[in-house]
């Protein structure tokens, strides 16, 4: 397909018409959903309806549930969920979207063997969701599910800061302030030694 008619509404139709004349039972019909919904996030970027992304998920999450655990195309799913997932939570208040992207990102990132280059491409957006919701989360959540996410913040901080070569100052920042704010929350002083 050529890339300039990625997203157009012919495009569109054409994948919708292809999926309407085939059954779920298809082999390639969660290919097919999963391209229908990688088409509608990129006219969303072009258009801005919210319609492009609800359809997108909807789509990809009906393609998602076709590849369970261990199916070989299961990164594929998750990627394709994750993407219109976190770009609804981006646009739209609360957290079921984002959880749900936060979930396919962590998937993906422990598919990926250690030392592939594919973990640290992972890791950006599981901390942009987590940062996310903590923020979202931060009243009306206890203490101690604000702390399990930190920590869960922290420790893929740790896992990128090992990855990061090149100037780190801003993910030393990030750490810091994460470190800080666990502290304020569980009041163990001890972890602003690490924090420093």
């Amino acid at each position: 397909m050529d890339p300039s008619h990625f997203g157009d509404e012919q495009a569109i139709e054409n994948l919708r018409h292809k999926l309407d004349h085939h059954t779920a039972a298809h082999p390639l019909y969660p290919e097919g959903q999963l391209l229908l919904s990688y088409h509608l996030v990129a006219r969303y970027r072009r258009t801005r309806q919210l319609a492009d992304l609800d359809e997108a998920v909807s789509t990809a999450h009906t393609a998602f549930l076709r590849w369970p655990v261990g199916h070989p195309r299961r990164a594929f799913a998750l990627d394709g969920l994750a993407v219109p997932s976190m770009m609804r939570a981006n646009a739209m208040p609360g957290v079921d979207d984002l959880e749900r992207a936060l979930g396919c990102y962590r998937e993906l990132y422990a598919l990926q063997p250690q030392g592939h280059s594919n973990r640290r491409a992972f890791l950006e957006p599981i901390l942009q969701a987590l940062k996310m919701l903590l923020k979202r989360r931060v009243n009306d959540q206890t203490s101690e599910s604000i702390v399990a996410l930190l920590k869960e913040y922290i420790s893929y901080q740790r896992a990128r800061s090992e990855l990061i070569i090149e100037d780190h100052s801003i993910y030393v920042l990030e750490f810091s302030g994460a470190l800080r704010r666990l502290c304020e929350y569980t009041g163990e002083i001890a972890l602003l030694d690490e924090a420093e």
